[in-house]
């Protein structure tokens, strides 16, 4: 079930909007949290990165006795733009999913900040 969940995740905009309505709430809820975990390790994976560049840093400043010091993860654009979580919540099939909370929590409040 997780890495159909990981798939799916990482496939959202692929899919037609009123699809999404025989997921269960907490169903999506997994599915979004996939979503912005993945878009989470791709943004520190990316070789250019500040991230990369400050832990690279931090590796050779530290004495050999210290693990080097990490910064947690950043996420700079939304996981899902808000074209897409817009049509798959509004679509009749999906009522029920408008009204999650992690939508809300991990979604929505990046993309309107």
């Amino acid at each position: 079930l997780h890495l159909t969940t990981q798939i799916v995740a990482s496939n959202i905009e692929k899919y037609p909007a009123g699809l999404w309505g025989v997921l269960s709430e907490s169903q999506w809820d997994a599915v979004l949290r996939a979503r912005v975990y993945q878009k989470t390790l791709q943004l520190h994976r990316l070789p250019n990165s500040t991230a990369a560049a400050t832990a690279a840093t931090a590796v050779v400043i530290n004495s050999p006795h210290q693990p080097p010091q990490k910064k947690p993860p950043t996420l700079l654009l939304p996981s899902l733009s808000a074209k897409h979580l817009s049509l798959i919540e509004q679509h009749p099939q999906n009522t029920h999913l408008a009204n999650s909370s992690t939508a809300d929590e991990l979604l929505w409040k990046n993309i309107l900040n």
